[in-house]
């Protein structure tokens, strides 16, 4: 082989060297791209399917109904958690959903929030004490930690963007 046969196939072999790596590039752009689009899809999907739940007459009427005995407490009534036992078990359950959904990646903090960082602290100062009961009752301390989790992120979002506004009880 003379050399300028090798030099030729050493053009060539850097050539094709160079085009798979831009065509390499561009595919890894492109999926990234494809990626971003289905992550953002799969966000969104949630972010509505929290927005229904949340705004479900039976799940907004037990927060209510919470509220209403939250304020009752704070009020130095007595008061009987058993007879409202199925709103806080919705109540909970909604955000622990909430703050796993947001935990993962899977609903944007940001977002959820802009809408409901007030109603996740309400939600969260009513049920702290039932919330820190059931831990100690099933010996598992991170019974609740999305929900505690998210309502730490609420109350953040709360000084950054509401400082001056009150959380207070119904």
């Amino acid at each position: 082989m003379s050399l300028q046969e090798g030099t030729t196939l050493t053009i060539i072999t850097i050539m094709v060297g160079v085009t798979t790596a831009i065509m390499t590039t561009v595919t890894v752009y492109y999926r990234k791209k494809q990626y971003d689009v289905a992550n953002r899809q799969v966000q969104l999907t949630a972010l509505m399917e929290v927005f229904h739940m949340l705004n479900n007459d039976t799940h907004r009427k037990a927060r209510q109904i919470l509220y209403k005995h939250h304020r009752s407490r704070l009020d130095g009534e007595k008061t009987n958690e058993e007879e409202i036992r199925e709103q806080i078990a919705m109540v909970r359950s909604d955000f622990e959903m909430i703050g796993t959904f947001v935990r993962n990646n899977l609903l944007s903090s940001e977002v959820f929030l802009d809408a409901y960082w007030d109603t996740t602290i309400s939600s969260w100062n009513a049920l702290d004490e039932n919330i820190m009961a059931e831990r100690k009752l099933r010996r598992n301390n991170r019974y609740m930690a999305n929900f505690e989790h998210l309502a730490s992120m609420a109350r953040e979002y709360k000084e950054k963007h509401a400082p001056d506004e009150s959380i207070q009880p119904f």
